[in-house]
């Protein structure tokens, strides 16, 4: 990241604020009370013959001298140009910042989540996505991760079923009721339906599957939205 004009103010904030756990300890003093005119520019108070402030009053205590020199420590490679203010983003070869780059980079963090990869295309809307994400994860309401919640008064067995513990995977996938519509999508597909012990196996399973990525994005549209229609339908 490349700072030329930004005010003083947010590499403050930057360096001291949200970012303390980075820096240190949290600092019992922002060095920006101590600054008369708090929408100065960087380059107005750090410049190469050394620093330059106008304090309402000089730092005397020993927080506010430690705050200040963690300040020019923090800025002591910044170097003030006269060009207009710019964001690079350290990720990037060109140094722009792109949502699908940084979703693939965390998607292969080692270890993954969950050890699957979760495909995420422009055709399925994005609370789609992330309710196939979470359920993955075991994080949706089914009657058994809300008792582990603690909420009371909930059957922990599947309530169309009756049988089995009604778990993510259970009522997405296992249950007679799911299991019905999942053989008709995949009959409908004309694609020979594999066993899917869970979510993940499912979701690596649509991902690889075929070899046009055209085809295989609507796969991916379709199962994704039985998932979603299927839990809508039992929130009902």
């Amino acid at each position: 990241m490349i700072f030329s004009r930004n005010r003083l103010k947010k590499v403050m904030t930057l360096s001291f604020g949200w970012t303390h756990g980075v820096v240190g300890n949290p600092l019992k003093l922002n060095p920006l009370q101590l600054e008369r005119r708090k929408s100065c520019a960087i380059k107005e108070r750090v410049q190469l013959v050394g620093p330059t402030w106008e304090w309402k009053s000089p730092p005397t205590t020993d927080d506010q001298i430690h705050s200040l020199h963690t300040l020019l420590t923090a800025l002591e490679d910044f170097r003030p140009t006269a060009g207009k203010d710019i964001w690079r983003c350290a990720l990037t070869k060109d140094g722009d910042y792109y949502v699908g780059f940084i979703i693939s980079k965390l998607d292969n963090m080692e270890p993954a989540i969950n050890d699957v990869i979760i495909p995420w295309t422009h055709d399925i809307p994005i609370k789609v996505s992330a309710f196939v994400w979470r359920a993955n994860l075991g994080r949706i309401p089914s009657n058994n991760a809300l008792i582990r919640k603690g909420v009371l008064g909930i059957e922990e067995r599947c309530f169309l079923c009756s049988h089995e513990i009604e778990d993510a995977a259970h009522i997405l996938l296992h249950c007679p009721a799911t299991v019905t519509v999942w053989k008709l999508v995949f009959k409908w597909c004309a694609i020979s339906q594999p066993q899917f012990h869970a979510i993940r196996d499912l979701i690596n399973f649509v991902k690889n599957w075929g070899r046009c990525r055209k085809r295989r994005n609507n796969f991916i549209s379709i199962c994704y939205g039985t998932i979603w229609l299927l839990w809508k339908s039992i929130e009902m």
